[in-house]
């Protein structure tokens, strides 16, 4: 169906040539634009033809977060002692590292530096006069429940860095950098020479070779908690110090293994090991040393959208599962995801999020939901989440959330008329059998025509 409403004839044309284009022959289309707060149609085609939308997906997460937990609210992780200090400065008891699921702990995209929180933690630790700890580090990862992975995450993207799990505890963002060599001929072998920070009992497994081709063609196979990870692909020819990033298995026990080595690098032994809990435990005596707290909501929303930061977007689902459901869950946020929209007024026929990043194919919503989510919001939330959006092709008239992933390309967002009218739109298209640049091409004429210069 289309319909179109007090447009001109250049956008008819856009509109004409978007659904008739060559390129996307066999595709499915959907669109939708839709008047700034009246939610008048002014352009639709397809508009309710339930489509898998990558990771536009995330307009409708960061969307009911910034509204379910407001845009000031921060994550906190604590640290705490188990026991007390003897003469000598001796901690007969543990360090507890208790995490509440902040996606952002140890990232570097808000401003700080990547240690930054653990020398705060070390700094607080000798203020209590503690010399010495007789005991273990442990680290609590039980806040989240259910598997760490997304939904029907693919197999090829858990191991890599865009791919990372969701966990209690997380840290660096759940990323690691792998450096690999390769021969001087195509065809040769790829060594993997360490990785940054270390994995304690993680092996990596090179079957990658080099070729002709300059760019990373390299991928890391892995699930969390794998003890052992492939590389697989290739990377060019004749590289001494290639690198490559990969998805950390186990980001709890990195961040007790790393506040361990700190503490032996300023003098403070540890006689225990690094033990991590999954499972709600109750530790006796718990004195609180020191928190870290992260950004304010709106700015993660703001790095989520515009960097697309699936850690985020997948952590954010589960903390709405938590604070409506009690329980921080994939399917406890997708169940308050729906009752949230639901309440707004959303149809919710076609509406099918099975993962809070995109990453999915099995995710499934129409033009009319990404639409209509972005013209749902209370005075208190809207700045921020408009903040998140990128300008498009330099319009700061287009403001735009895009998703791609294979045989999907989506954009939703925010767009001045030509006319003055302000809107909310969302394009979907499916299945394309062109190449993604050639898809993005054929959509690219459609979004300048809903946008002043």
């Amino acid at each position: 169906m289309i319909m179109l409403s007090n447009l001109g004839s250049s956008q008819n044309a856009a509109l004409s040539a978007l659904m008739n284009d060559n390129r996307l022959e066999g595709a499915s289309i959907g669109v939708c634009v839709l008047a700034y707060e009246s939610g008048e149609e002014i352009i639709v085609s397809n508009p309710d033809l339930s489509l898998s939308p990558a990771s536009s997906v995330k307009v409708l997460v960061t969307h009911a977060a910034l509204e379910i937990l407001g845009p000031d609210h921060q994550f906190v992780t604590k640290l705490y002692q188990s026991g007390t200090i003897a003469k000598g400065g001796v901690l007969n008891g543990d360090i507890v590292i208790v995490g509440f699921g902040d996606p952002t702990l140890g990232s570097t995209n808000f401003g700080e530096e990547k240690y930054a929180f653990l020398n705060e933690w070390l700094q607080a630790i000798k203020k209590k006069g503690v010399l010495s700890i007789a005991g273990d580090i442990v680290v609590d990862d039980a806040f989240f429940e259910g598997s760490p992975l997304e939904g029907s995450t693919p197999l090829e993207d858990a191991g890599n860095y865009y791919g990372a799990s969701v966990h209690g505890v997380n840290v660096f963002d759940n990323a690691c950098a792998l450096n690999l060599a390769s021969g001087p001929s195509s065809g040769d072998p790829v060594r993997f020479i360490g990785v940054d920070p270390e994995l304690p009992g993680v092996s990596f497994i090179s079957e990658a070779t080099a070729a002709d081709d300059r760019k990373d063609n390299a991928f890391i196979y892995g699930q969390p908690f794998d003890h052992e990870r492939y590389i697989r692909g290739t990377i060019p020819k004749g590289s001494k110090g290639f690198q490559i990033k990969g998805s950390i298995p186990d980001p709890a026990m990195v961040l007790g293994n790393e506040l361990k080595k700190m503490l032996a690098m300023k003098g403070i032994s540890v006689s225990g090991e690094v033990r991590v809990v999954r499972e709600t435990t109750l530790f006796p005596n718990l004195t609180l040393i020191a928190e870290k707290r992260s950004a304010p909501l709106s700015k993660i929303v703001y790095m989520t959208n515009r960097k697309s930061i699936n850690l985020y977007a997948a952590a954010l689902l589960r903390h709405i599962g938590m604070a409506n459901l009690k329980v921080g869950s994939i399917d406890a946020g997708i169940k308050a995801l729906r009752a949230f929209y639901g309440e707004k007024g959303l149809p919710l026929t076609g509406f099918w999020p099975v993962d809070g990043s995109g990453l999915s194919r099995a995710n499934a919503v129409t033009a009319r939901q990404l639409a209509m989510s972005c013209n749902l919001f209370s005075q208190s939330t809207e700045k921020s989440f408009v903040e998140s959006l990128s300008p498009f092709a330099g319009r700061s008239s287009l403001l735009v959330k895009s998703g791609y992933i294979t045989r999907v390309r989506s954009y939703c967002g925010r767009s001045t008329l030509s006319d003055g009218r302000k809107v909310v739109f969302a394009v979907i298209v499916n299945n394309y059998s062109c190449t993604p640049t050639e898809a993005k091409n054929a959509i690219i004429p459609f979004l300048e025509s809903i946008s002043s210069k």
